[in-house]
């Protein structure tokens, strides 16, 4: 998920019904959703999102690699 179109490709107007929840309860919009080459497919793009987030679980089910440290992380 993020807030900018920035490194998306395959760029579509999102007509589904989800949203993004945040940890307060309150839902933001998915107003566009693109791909980030060659790793990521149907990334959400939501405006008013503070951060761009991944999902471990999304990169992992597309094969890639993720090494966590003190220091940050390698995808």
């Amino acid at each position: 998920m993020t807030n900018s179109l920035c490194g998306l490709s395959n760029i579509q107007k999102y007509c589904g019904s989800s949203h993004i929840k945040t940890t307060n309860g309150s839902t933001l919009p998915i107003m566009i959703v693109g791909d980030v080459p060659p790793f990521l497919k149907d990334v959400f793009v939501s405006p008013k999102l503070a951060i761009n987030l991944a999902f471990v679980g999304q990169l992992v089910d597309n094969n890639c690699d993720i090494h966590f440290s003190n220091h940050g992380y390698i995808v």
